[in-house]
């Protein structure tokens, strides 16, 4: 293996793409290679199993090579396997070997070669291809290394690695691999140490965690998918992308803020796999873009987000704001009123996403609250729930938009429909949240909110130096020391300028000062901050408890409420009927009595838990604002309140009491 790290070695200046299992022994899969499509100034990376023989190995490298500027490729374990009577007779590293030289008569990248830094889209990057093996790791706990293939073998999951794959020189596949894993995290450790502003792209053809093994078909079959040495590479070598195959499922994953890709997979019946055959085939000639840059615009904006947190946050407070203040206050122009909120949200969401990668990458990360815990687990753990959570937020931030759009177009029967709709698609998406977090509350919202951005992050240039304002940098020192010609000393007049109890107080008789004492509030509030409550040291799942029977039961009824109550005043006739709003009530009260009813439910309750119906607890004032309640109680009080009123605060109520009488979502919680 090369020793030097990464390469002078020009790259393309396109995009890079990958593509694993493509499986050339297969006649259908040799067709559908030919066909790739040619791809100019463009990278390829092959995440191994390309086949078995020596022929396949070049089928392969020759197509790449003419379709692709740059091709990398990573071992997998079908190019090892010692084919009798099939081909080369070599076994083990001596196979390997015999790989890597017939790439390079391609001049194909191997991992076997110095790292190259991309330069192209998406860069710079240090592309590194390594090969691990496997050490049988990824089993359960209860699972003894000796016990581990006889408890594969119970569901007949046995890999054909077993019989054709030989780890000579060494005596078993496991020590190979614990040497294969030393020899590359030397090389990424010295990489890293050389290129320490620049994210990797780790292509392998095993996975570096084993939660990313998820194999419904044949769960037993991860013994041979990684090993648990690599779990944390991702974060150490400071990883961008983390590319890998073998399991043939497509798929995208994120963990610490690094992308896993699990590239497309051509094999229709795969050989190690037989079970999952089941899934559709995939042509050879598709290939997943790895590294995609946008416009520069795009990516200067993100940099002036991550750098300028608290600013961005004070723009979205304003926007949102004048929204609040006008709107109606042109009847016409309630849409783009409407328009201009529902796009803040979406950007806030953005940057929501930008922040909180930024966070993710911090050194020691800041001490989460409970929910921001909670929720990041179940969006990095699985990408469903991090899609469903998305599609409800934006959902709810364009709910009213949709229903005034629907009511411009189609009168007040097509707003009707638009809003069960609405109120169907947000109880779907909940109900899909409650199934992957395996019947756990509903937390609101799904998604992390925003966390404090740490000076580092948010002003990466900021010295030591750098003073508060108010502080000497905003006085201009003038004839040796004075302040615009005055004599009093700068020290003197910060002294002036802070509040009594930060002054130094100067003893009459010595002359000695004595700093001033924090306050005693700052003192409590710094030990509180530096302790570890039970919630703080809990595991993420634990956070919330899982909901069996009527505890179930009331959760799917909290979540269908607002869905009953929706179809309820459609069919009603009378704004100022009692029945709709009733029937809302009832269903909503239910659902919070029957959790309170549940078995052991106060017991069990955890503090996530209690804010989150604490919160379900203040959005049932929103009762109040709602169908007959509103027509024959509240609407009576505002009109009476905005009377008396000033002309300006009595004509924001006046706009206001226009979207609580026309518009479903004005008072939807």
């Amino acid at each position: 293996m090369s020793t030097s790290l990464a390469s002078s070695q020009r790259t393309p200046n396109g995009n890079l793409y990958a593509i694993g299992d493509i499986h050339l022994a297969f006649a259908e899969n040799r067709v559908a290679w030919s066909k790739l499509s040619t791809h100019c100034g463009d990278g390829l990376i092959l995440c191994g199993d390309v086949g078995e023989s020596d022929d396949h190995l070049r089928v392969a490298f020759s197509k790449a090579t003419a379709c692709f500027d740059a091709v990398w490729w990573c071992p997998g374990n079908h190019e090892l396997y010692t084919m009798h009577g099939k081909g080369s007779s070599a076994r083990g590293e001596e196979r390997y070997q015999q790989c890597v030289d017939i790439a390079r008569e391609y001049k194909v990248l191997t991992p076997e070669d110095d790292f190259v830094v991309w330069e192209g889209a998406g860069g710079p990057a240090v592309i590194a291809p390594i090969f691990t093996l496997y050490d049988y790791s990824f089993r359960p706990r209860e699972v003894s290394f000796e016990g581990a293939i006889e408890w594969a073998s119970e569901q007949d999951t046995v890999a054909t690695d077993e019989f054709l794959l030989h780890p000579d020189p060494y005596p078993t596949r496991q020590d190979w691999c614990r040497a294969l894993v030393k020899k590359f995290e030397t090389k990424l450790d010295a990489t890293r140490a050389q290129f320490p502003s620049l994210p990797l792209v780790i292509a392998n053809h095993w996975q570096l965690r084993q939660d990313l093994v998820q194999l419904p078909l044949v769960p037993r079959f991860s013994l041979w998918c990684g090993t648990t040495l690599t779990d944390d590479w991702h974060r150490r070598f400071n990883a961008k992308v983390v590319i890998s195959g073998h399991i043939h499922i497509r798929r995208t994953d994120w963990r610490d803020g690094c992308r896993f890709e699990e590239p497309p997979s051509t094999s229709e019946t795969p050989v190690v796999m037989p079970a999952q055959s089941t899934l559709p085939k995939r042509p050879a000639s598709t290939v997943t873009q790895i590294l995609a840059m946008p416009p520069q615009w795009l990516a200067s904006y993100e940099e002036f987000v991550t750098k300028n947190a608290s600013q961005v946050s004070q723009i979205e407070s304003a926007l949102r704001s004048l929204t609040y203040i006008i709107p109606g206050r042109f009847r016409d122009a309630e849409i783009a009123s409407e328009s201009i909120h529902s796009g803040v949200q979406l950007l806030s969401l953005y940057h929501d996403n930008l922040l909180s990668k930024a966070v993710s990458k911090l050194p020691i990360p800041p001490i989460r609250t409970a929910h921001a815990r909670y929720t990041r687990f179940w969006a990095e753990k699985s990408a469903f729930y991090r899609r469903v959570a998305m599609t409800l937020q934006m959902v709810i931030y364009t709910e009213l938009l949709w229903e005034m759009s629907a009511k411009r177009r189609g009168g007040n029967k097509s707003r009707w429909r638009v809003v069960v709709l609405l109120e169907g698609i947000k109880a779907v998406c909940r109900l899909l949240l409650l199934r992957i977090t395996r019947t756990r509350q509903i937390v609101t919202p799904p998604l992390p909110e925003r966390e404090p951005i740490p000076d580092d992050i948010s002003n990466p240039n900021r010295d030591e130096s750098d003073l508060a304002p108010g502080s000497e940098s905003e006085f201009a020192l003038e004839d040796g020391g004075s302040i615009h010609g005055n004599t009093m000393a700068s020290q003197d007049a910060l002294d002036m300028m802070r509040p009594p109890h930060g002054r130094d107080w100067t003893m009459p008789r010595t002359g000695m000062s004595m700093p001033s004492l924090p306050e005693s509030g700052d003192i409590s509030s710094y030990l509180l901050s530096r302790v570890l409550t039970a919630d703080d040291i809990r595991p993420a799942t634990k956070l919330l408890t899982q909901l069996r029977g009527v505890g179930h039961a009331a959760e799917v009824l909290h979540i269908l409420a607002p869905l009953i109550y929706a179809v309820a005043l459609m069919r009603s006739k009378n704004k100022r009927s009692w029945t709709p709003w009733m029937i809302g009530l009832t269903v909503e009260y239910a659902a919070r009595q029957l959790r309170d009813t549940s078995s052991g439910a106060s017991l069990r309750t955890t503090p996530l838990e209690r804010d989150e119906w604490n919160k379900r607890g203040w959005s049932m004032m929103w009762w109040g604002m709602r169908g007959a309640f509103y027509e024959n109680i509240t609407k009576g009080m505002v009109n009476g309140v905005s009377r008396r009123m000033p002309s300006f605060i009595g004509g924001i109520l006046e706009d206001y009491e226009y979207l609580w009488e026309n518009y479903y979502f004005s008072t939807s919680a």
